[in-house]
């Protein structure tokens, strides 16, 4: 893996962390309603995109 695609790499990484702070409700809400998300960092204003599928694996490491 390239250094530019394992920033990349960590950063979705991060946002996906993000994304663990709110509800696992909410989560899994996106994932049912909108098939996934997107998420703008504020700070290096990339977007990353999460699919049904990953908000679904996220949602499965997280307490009730």
């Amino acid at each position: 893996i390239s250094s530019a695609a394992s920033d990349v790499y960590k950063r979705q990484v991060r946002m996906a962390r993000a994304l663990g702070t709110i509800k696992k409700s909410d989560v899994l809400e996106m994932a049912d309603k909108e098939h996934g998300c997107e998420i703008t960092c504020n700070f290096c204003n990339e977007t990353y995109h999460f699919t049904e599928e990953e908000l679904r694996a996220i949602a499965s490491k997280m307490h009730d």
